[in-house]
């Protein structure tokens, strides 16, 4: 949009797609497990949701392929306005599907609601606190991009991308702060008293010091390392504190989680599609413009 090369621009067109099909393809396991551990809330969920919940396929495929046009010499081709409204609609088909999903999930907890969205044929509901998870989703999506740009970004982009990293990871905690305290008395307690609670809080504030550290000295491979390590334990941290809120409402299934196998099978299926992921990526890596030197 600014009509002059960027290498952050340069190096993200070219992976997006890429990027994008490693995220639904790392979604389709997390997916099946929801299915199993909330069964009939989340099938009522999606089918409440109806025609809004089925059209996340339609609008992943489309902003998929338009990601490839972005990228394509064609499309590189086109007028300013022509490859802004290019990238502006594949953005407005995944902040449609992230909004889907943060609607789903809320209508899956919300059973209360589920007799007047049915009157209103699912199109008009609104879950406490939407938008604010809404917001932390795609907030998070900022450091995350930015973790990976430092890598696959020539180093003269690597400040920009710092500085994105920082502030998407600051905006992002602000946004899960409102989250929390949105939360049920109960979902708050099980929060705080999750062990992961203070390990991502000093997960975060090491991530935003190396964040801080990489702009400062953007070719330190020290700094990069500093952040990577940060960023990799805010994400685990993260998780398994989101779990304590999902653990107390699946506390009647603990007997039979406990009781389930097929721990190996999944340890297998997991280190192949590892493998299969990586061989990708070298194949598409090698494919990818040569970073500048600089």
């Amino acid at each position: 949009m600014r009509g002059r090369p960027d290498p952050l621009a340069t190096s993200a067109r070219s992976w997006l797609p890429f990027a994008l099909g490693g995220g639904i393809t790392a979604g389709v396991a997390p997916l099946l497990f929801l299915q199993v551990l909330y069964q009939e809330r989340f099938y009522t969920a999606n089918l409440l949701l109806a025609h809004r919940w089925m059209a996340i396929i339609p609008a992943l495929v489309v902003g998929f392929y338009l990601l490839y046009l972005h990228k394509s010499a064609r499309g590189q081709a086109l007028g300013r306005l022509a490859r802004a409204a290019t990238i502006g609609v594949a953005w407005a088909c995944f902040l449609f599907v992230a909004w889907s999903w943060t609607t789903n999930h809320l209508l899956m907890l919300d059973d209360g609601a589920w007799r007047e969205v049915y009157a209103a044929g699912g199109l008009g509901y609104r879950g406490d606190g939407d938008l604010a998870r809404w917001a932390m989703w795609l907030l998070a999506s900022l450091p995350l991009f930015a973790a990976g740009s430092v890598y696959l970004a020539p180093p003269t982009a690597r400040r920009v991308a710092a500085v994105l990293g920082a502030v998407g990871l600051g905006l992002a905690l602000a946004a899960a702060a409102v989250v929390y305290a949105g939360l049920p008395a109960s979902a708050q307690a099980a929060v705080a008293a999750s062990p992961w609670r203070p390990v991502l809080l000093l997960a975060a504030a090491l991530a935003l010091g190396g964040w801080g550290a990489l702009a400062w000295r953007p070719t330190a491979a020290w700094a990069r390392a500093l952040m990577t390590a940060a960023m990799a334990l805010v994400l685990v941290a993260g998780a398994l504190t989101r779990e304590a809120v999902r653990a107390q409402v699946l506390a009647p299934l603990g007997p039979s989680v406990a009781s389930a196998g097929g721990v190996v099978a999944f340890l297998l299926v997991a280190a192949a599609v590892v493998v299969a992921l990586v061989a990708i990526a070298r194949i598409v890596r090698s494919a990818a413009p040569e970073p500048d030197p600089e």
